[in-house]
């Protein structure tokens, strides 16, 4: 891996912040799989061991979503819906939707990406939207579906640098860190 800076990362991945991304999230290149890492507490994943959601490019402003839940290693079920750019001056802040469930707040932002290398991982914010009983939640994604215990270190640094509550965050000993994943994001300093 390339030289490393004063952050512990490696110089030669590109990552952008909340304000970096304000204006130039790329939806073409967040389109793919994601691997839930970890998430909140929330009622839609109760049963759920893990995650994925697949994401895919409708148009400049949508995303098709589809989310995959996991128990004991098979889908036990999956739901469809779009995300769509709330303002296309902070591309970064979407409105998801799923088909079937009511949209009480179809113009307010509930999924906002704070943070994404677009090639590894994500950061993912849900504000809590005022009157909707729905609470703020927090996401780590990543493009695979185990990370090492040094990435995943390093990303909850990167929730806290974004000043995101990590104690949204609920561990679950789900497999997504592993030791006998390969280092993406720290340099494997055993090498």
């Amino acid at each position: 891996m390339g030289n490393v800076n004063g952050n512990n990362r490696p110089d030669k991945m590109s990552v952008y912040s909340r304000a970096q991304l304000f204006n130039r999230f790329d939806p073409t290149k967040y389109v793919g799989d994601w691997w839930e890492v970890v998430r909140c507490n929330n009622l839609y994943e109760r049963g759920c061991e893990r995650s994925r959601a697949q994401y895919g490019l409708i148009d400049a402003n949508t995303i098709s979503v589809t989310n995959f839940c996991y128990a004991e290693g098979v889908s036990i079920q999956s739901i469809n819906g779009s995300a769509n750019v709330v303002n296309p001056r902070d591309p970064a802040s979407l409105h998801v939707r799923f088909d079937g469930v009511p949209d009480l707040f179809p113009n307010q932002p509930n999924y906002v990406v704070y943070e994404t290398d677009y090639d590894n991982y994500a950061i993912v914010y849900s504000p809590e939207i005022l009157g909707s009983g729905m609470g703020r939640c927090l996401w780590i994604l990543s493009r695979h579906k185990e990370i090492s215990p040094d990435d995943y270190t390093y990303l909850l640094g990167r929730v806290q640098a974004q000043g995101l509550d990590t104690s949204l965050i609920q561990f679950q000993d789900n497999g997504a860190v592993n030791a006998d994943a390969p280092n993406r994001l720290v340099p494997n300093v055993s090498a």
